[in-house]
């Protein structure tokens, strides 16, 4: 049987794992899915079954008893859940509500690897999707065969060959009435432009398509590496060095633009083309201080030389007590101040009776740097040391009975330096 060697195969050659892992298979009821639990099945794996009902047309509830009959004749392990009516208003909803439903359903299982019924057709639609709309050399690269916990058994498999183990099986399946129609820009991809781009170009389109893809996720991958690499060379404390980040070829800076992107919010998207363009253009013009606005309120900034992206908060204003050997959280500005007697962040002392507060910066701040004669402003303090206009708005100040005591964990107040009061302590500043 063709596909039960297609798995095979895929199994071998993207790594994925033995048979003495148990595997949880994502399970709508479909012909691929039922498919793929079958195979698994048939190849000697422990598996188990968890099926989301998205609640959102009315056989929904037909396919959930159907797939909880299936896996009962089977003796197979099988979880399942209702969305809530009308929770999921779009394709992103639904995805993000099915992967959140897996998650909690490999927690609950205790089972590592997640299996997903994704196979090549869905690989090659993809891909013509993402060119349609316009795509990076990642978004040529189709379905990942194996993307960390999630596997892809039949990625190898075309749509006919699964069919045709079904008929061979004689294994029952649903169909979801809504994949007929064109309500979804993939189904008029699926149903109509494919079917015609095969009749009129290429009868093998997707196979074609699908090749394409692998041969692309080759240079993805070595691009990929490279650009790690070059990050962590171009990558200075507060961001990138522009001089070295424009020196890199175009195919590796950009690459490394989203890698600072990713790191600073943890955001495992790509940031569209049009800002890792305006990113390139900023460092580029080096000597200009200047800056750009994100998505999801975020900024990209060149300042000294160094590009920076920070979480846009110029105007976030904050003030809240802080009490020794306790974390205060600045949720404004994404950081968490605290002092203790033990630890590793700016040596400062305290007689312990002060009143301390953590506050934004105010006009007029002033303080006297530990180390130096006389007072300095804190916005002179902060040209001094080159910090980032991004990283000043985000830098607490540290005050004691209305006095500035530090500034973030850059420097103390010679007041309150280390061994001039009753006890050293140590001020932390780090990201929530």
């Amino acid at each position: 049987m063709k596909a039960v060697e297609l798995v095979k195969k895929a199994i071998a050659e993207y790594k994925m794992p033995d048979t003495d892992k148990q595997i949880l298979v994502g399970f709508s009821g479909g012909s691929d899915s039922v498919c793929l639990l079958s195979i698994l099945l048939e190849l000697g794996y422990s598996v188990a079954a968890c099926h989301l009902n998205h609640n959102m047309r009315d056989t929904a509830m037909r396919d959930m008893l159907f797939c909880e009959q299936f896996c009962k004749e089977r003796d197979i392990p099988f979880v399942s859940k209702i969305a809530e009516k009308g929770s999921i208003k779009s394709e992103a909803d639904a995805r993000k509500v099915r992967y959140d439903f897996f998650d909690a359903a490999m927690r609950e299982l205790g089972i590592e690897f997640l299996a997903t019924a994704h196979n090549k057709n869905d690989s090659a639609e993809t891909v013509l999707l993402n060119l349609l709309r316009g795509a990076s050399t990642d978004g040529l690269c189709g379905i990942s065969p194996a993307d960390g916990r999630v596997i892809r058994p039949l990625i190898l498999a075309n749509k006919s060959e699964i069919l045709e183990y079904i008929r061979e099986r004689k294994l029952g399946y649903m169909t979801d009435e809504t994949n007929l129609t064109e309500i979804y820009t993939r189904n008029k991809l699926r149903n109509r432009v494919i079917p015609e781009l095969e009749r009129e170009f290429n009868p093998k389109l997707t196979d074609s398509l699908a090749e394409n893809a692998r041969l692309t996720a080759y240079d993805r991958d070595y691009l990929a590496e490279i650009a790690g690499k070059s990050y962590a060379e171009v990558k200075e404390k507060s961001g990138l060095s522009c001089k070295k980040l424009c020196a890199l070829p175009r195919a590796i800076s950009g690459r490394v633009l989203q890698l600072l992107w990713q790191k600073t919010t943890e955001n495992g998207q790509n940031l569209p083309h049009i800002y890792i363009e305006g990113m390139l253009r900023l460092a580029e013009n080096a000597k200009t201080a200047s800056r750009i606005d994100l998505p999801k309120g975020f900024t990209a900034s060149v300042e000294y030389g160094i590009l920076a992206v920070a979480k846009r908060c110029d105007k976030i204003t904050f003030c809240k007590e802080l009490e020794i050997e306790k974390f205060c959280y600045l949720e404004e500005i994404g950081i968490k101040v605290g002092i203790f007697a033990e630890g590793a962040g700016l040596k400062i002392s305290l007689d312990g009776t002060e009143k301390l507060e953590v506050r934004s910066r105010r006009s007029g701040d002033s303080f006297n740097p530990s180390g130096m004669t006389g007072t300095k402003s804190v916005s002179d303090f902060f040209t001094d040391t080159k910090l980032a206009h991004e990283k000043r708005a985000r830098t607490p100040i540290l005050t004691a009975d209305g006095k500035i005591a530090a500034v973030g964990a850059m420097r103390a107040d010679g007041a309150f330096a280390k061994g001039v009061r009753k006890k050293d302590y140590y001020l932390i500043v780090e990201e929530i």
